[in-house]
């Protein structure tokens, strides 16, 4: 999976937010060493430094606050976490006949990483699981968001699904994403997702 940290935030926010927050927890931590030194035993160099505190700050923005104001406004992305429920269209890799069957993707996201997984049901209501390998976002002019995946699926034999790997290209618009998906099978499948925004309760199963 991608480890780059800061991919997720605006190239033109990254200098000023770190010169402005060193500015302004540096003032902080001056003024509370001082106070503290004054008032107890302790010493200047048993305090943190501004960039341990500042560390922490982007630790804290990246983990838990990167959604809301005014934290959100570093990022490019946009926060479409949650769970989506639809119905993918395909033809069978066995004898190449049209069909279709019910899907979950869920969405865990942070300032830094996003991970999709998505689940497979039929009547049965026996699950296949597709887990994201790698991930990558895009952005257009308009502000439409893409997403391109790789995955991986352990198959299930009950839904008659074999292991594969395979690439998703969705994009999101308004609470619902669409689009589609290519595998490696033997002959090659290909279908189309679509999905609507179904709350921000994961349920890791369908």
């Amino acid at each position: 999976m991608d480890k780059n940290y800061f991919k997720y935030y605006k190239s033109g926010a990254i200098i000023p937010f770190v010169l402005v927050a060193g500015t302004l927890l540096s003032l902080l931590a001056s003024f509370l060493i001082s106070l503290l030194i004054d008032n107890s035993n302790m010493h200047y160099y048993q305090f943190p430094s501004t960039t341990i505190l500042i560390g922490g700050l982007i630790y804290l923005i990246d983990k838990f606050l990167w959604k809301y104001k005014p934290f959100k406004w570093l990022y490019w992305q946009k926060d479409i976490s949650g769970r989506y429920e639809g119905v993918i269209e395909f033809n069978n890799y066995k004898d190449g006949s049209r069909d279709n069957r019910s899907f979950a993707l869920e969405i865990e996201q942070t300032g830094s990483v996003i991970k999709l997984n998505t689940y497979f049901n039929n009547d049965n209501d026996d699950t296949s699981k597709s887990e994201s390998k790698i991930i990558s976002l895009s952005k257009d002019e308009f502000g439409n968001l893409s997403i391109f995946m790789n995955y991986h699926n352990i198959g299930n034999s009950v839904l008659k699904i074999p292991e594969h790997f395979g690439t998703n290209v969705l994009e999101y618009f308004n609470g619902q994403l669409k689009g589609h998906y290519y595998t490696n099978k033997n002959p090659q499948t290909k279908g189309v997702m679509i999905a609507k925004y179904a709350g921000n309760k994961l349920k890791k199963s369908f």
